[in-house]
């Protein structure tokens, strides 16, 4: 069974992501992938590249969304919950123009440190977006009240019909680890579907060491201040040789084939 990677930052999530577009489209032939999406951080910049190598790669379906920038209030100025990571994923033509119009709003009625949007600005386009609980940023990973976040899945998901709980492949991460099993936990609870993703930011495992000093050049520092470990496009044996021990291969096979 082949995957589908649907949370990948280009070079064009800009100081955070290091692959090419295409770089990204040879990786994910050679590995077999069933599909590739692109979700750049708040922005839809790589997408007409994307979009023009495509042809070139008819093995691959090409996805587009963004990952963009959850916040509660658009017109609030708290620093200390200025936004929250989520995924979305176009369905369809109307889903893609739907992303446009969101990112628009962000930029111009939503900027806070980063470009922000409210779950009710996506409301009215949700049936033709798939709605992914993103990363460690995300609303889910920065509550810790566990009943709350039973909260924030119920309402994400009366909203979004067509919404997933997002487990990542990344090991020697004791945040992420503790966070995937607090994922699973919660879409059992909820009987809600759940996804793997790798939250690629290059290609392979060898281009994180370039990634990283883009993040580094990001934040003006001499070392790296935030981990990306794993953070590339894997194959399907390389993310169960990190996810298999901490969730089990039968819960990793489900959330591949839910990639699907």
């Amino acid at each position: 069974m082949s995957y589908s990677s649907l949370h990948n930052h280009s070079m064009y999530s800009l100081l955070d992501g290091y692959a090419t577009c295409e770089e990204y489209l040879k990786r994910a032939k050679e590995i077999g992938l069933k599909a590739f999406c692109i979700t750049e951080h708040g922005n839809a910049y790589s997408w007409c590249y994307f979009d023009k190598l495509k042809k070139d790669y008819p093995e691959v379906k090409m996805l587009y969304g963004v990952e963009f920038y959850e916040c509660f209030d658009r017109n609030d100025r708290n620093k200390d919950t200025k936004y929250f990571h989520l995924v979305a994923i176009a369905r369809n033509e109307r889903g893609r123009v739907a992303l446009n119009e969101l990112i628009t709003l962000s930029e111009l009625h939503g900027k806070y440190y980063r470009p922000r949007v409210t779950i009710h600005d996506m409301a009215p386009y949700a049936d033709d977006l798939i709605i992914t609980s993103a990363c460690l940023a995300s609303k889910l990973s920065r509550e810790p009240d566990y009943v709350k976040c039973i909260e924030y899945v119920k309402e994400y998901k009366s909203i979004f019909p067509h919404f997933y709980l997002e487990l990542q492949a990344h090991g020697n991460n004791e945040d992420q680890e503790e966070y995937n099993r607090k994922i699973l936990q919660l879409a059992r609870y909820t009987e809600t579907k759940w996804i793997i993703t790798t939250d690629s930011h290059a290609a392979t495992k060898e281009d994180l060491y370039y990634q990283g000093r883009l993040v580094q050049i990001a934040h003006d520092s001499e070392t790296m201040s935030e981990s990306y470990n794993d953070c590339y496009l894997m194959s399907e044996e390389e993310i169960h040789a990190v996810l298999d021990k901490q969730i089990g291969i039968n819960a990793v096979n489900i959330g591949l084939a839910n990639t699907n």
